[in-house]
């Protein structure tokens, strides 16, 4: 009997298991949907800022930011954004390893790090990567102040940087989530033909405007790439979650079986001595 209370146990164990994994799917299939419905607004918005900043920066050619303070622009800030929760897969993992082959090859003195999620930190701790700013609760709900607080910060500093790279997860699909890096400073011009400016009216210099919209560019660009880490996550949760649950599934049957075959051998030797007793 003692075995077949160990089954029953374990049975027990595992129920539990798949109605915790099966909650964590559907938590995060909810989360997608949500976010799914905001991303073509936010890649529309980034990309008509980006497109208005390269027409106008065709007006002033040699224009750049003008900040209060100046210093010699020798270290690249890189951002990494990780996910907030684990239980998602290979996310994490495969982000961080695309992060140290870009920071490996280097001098580490050469950059600065802003990490961004509780994983990005724990991640940090254990390569002894000294950030000069943390983000720990990285969440659907946090994403608007978040976005503003690390824009400030990066506008405030931009004097002691030539680069501003983001590493984070974006998803290619909903089963393909792979980790890539954007650069948001300087703000990359993309190719387009000039056109005359003279047909506007400017109630502000040129200069001023893009100063403005360099700062609106890099809000935009934080925002989403915040927003793909977090798309990407939930994603790759209900992916994990989702095979969780088909392996407590199938593991359930596999000892539910084992525990009747047990149950029925016992049942079947006591009929034999009950049998062979009633026979003496």
């Amino acid at each position: 009997m003692t075995q077949l209370v160990q089954i029953r146990q374990r049975i027990k164990a595992i129920e539990t298991t798949k109605k915790m994994t099966h909650a964590m799917r559907l938590i995060a299939m909810s989360n997608h949907t949500n976010l799914r419905s905001k991303e073509a607004s936010l890649k529309s918005y980034q990309e008509s800022l980006s497109n208005l900043f390269a027409l106008i920066k065709h007006g002033a050619p040699d224009w750049t930011p003008q900040f209060e303070h100046t210093d010699g622009k020798t270290k690249t800030l890189l951002i990494l954004v990780g996910s907030q929760k684990g239980l998602c897969g290979t996310f994490n993992t495969m982000l961080f390893r695309y992060f140290r082959n870009h920071y490996e090859t280097n001098d580490k003195e050469l950059y600065d790090f802003i990490l961004v999620g509780r994983k990005a930190l724990e991640f940090a701790n254990k390569k002894d990567i000294t950030a000069i700013k943390k983000f720990e609760n990285l969440t659907v709900r946090s994403l608007g102040s978040m976005t503003q607080e690390l824009t400030d910060y990066l506008y405030n500093n931009l004097y002691k940087y030539k680069k501003i790279i983001v590493f984070r997860n974006i998803s290619h699909s909903f089963f393909n989530q792979v980790p890539e890096k954007s650069i948001i400073f300087p703000t990359t011009i993309k190719d387009s033909k000039p056109q005359d400016l003279n047909q506007y009216v400017w109630e502000e210099p040129i200069e001023n405007i893009l100063q403005g919209l360099c700062l609106q560019n890099i809000q935009a660009s934080i925002q989403l790439c915040l927003f793909q880490s977090l798309y990407a996550e939930q994603a790759a949760r209900f992916q994990s979650m989702d095979s969780a649950t088909r392996n407590a599934i199938d593991l359930l049957e596999t000892t539910q079986r084992q525990y009747n075959k047990l149950r029925q051998a016992k049942i079947t030797k006591e009929l034999s001595e009950l049998n062979a007793s009633f026979s003496n």
